[in-house]
């Protein structure tokens, strides 16, 4: 299914929906219903650069395990705008995260800190330097401007797989003093 929004389309996996569904009925599933419109307006935030950029048509595909952006053309944008377009969403989260929690503290609402929490959150993430994500993005822009792109890729592939490496062994250390 999918609903167009201008010059933009949003294509709605079923798998998304049904997952969705489940979770706004499940306890507990409002954080993860927040969670998925702060990814959303996360999302929205990098194709308002885009649009800067002149990039002015977009596809946006909602998948169970996240967003995806998908547009003609962005592959050749300048490193610059790579970049910014890149850094855009995840400095948002952070910002609005910020400004959440400032609220929270002046209302004391359980939701504020929650939204808080949810932005630091998708930021903080979103700026690992995994090529997915948008640190990864950066990072390849940063280095395309001054390697080749398969000495770039290369140090990419190492990269995701000792950051993953790191990630796994910070889940078992975690999970681990969990147990005791």
């Amino acid at each position: 299914m999918y609903v167009k929004l201008g010059s933009i389309t949003v294509y709605i996996s079923f798998s998304f929906a049904v997952f969705l569904a489940v979770a706004a009925n499940i306890a507990g599933g409002r954080n993860l219903v927040l969670s998925f419109l702060f990814s959303f307006i996360h999302e929205a935030v990098h194709l308002i650069f885009l649009y800067f950029s002149g990039i002015k048509k977009a596809e946006i595909k909602l998948y169970p395990a996240g967003i995806k952006i998908c547009c003609m053309g962005m592959n050749m944008l300048s490193y610059r705008k790579t970049i910014l377009t890149a850094l855009s969403a995840p400095v948002f989260n952070l910002i609005a995260g910020a400004v959440f929690f400032f609220l929270h503290k002046s209302c004391e609402n359980e939701l504020l800190y929650v939204c808080c929490a949810v932005n630091f959150i998708l930021g903080a993430i979103n700026l690992l330097p995994l090529s997915f994500l948008d640190g990864g993005r950066t990072l390849y822009a940063m280095l395309s401007e001054r390697l080749p792109d398969s000495r770039v890729r290369k140090i990419m592939s190492v990269l995701n797989i000792w950051v993953i490496a790191f990630l796994f062994l910070l889940f078992l250390f975690s999970f681990q003093m969990c147990l005791l």
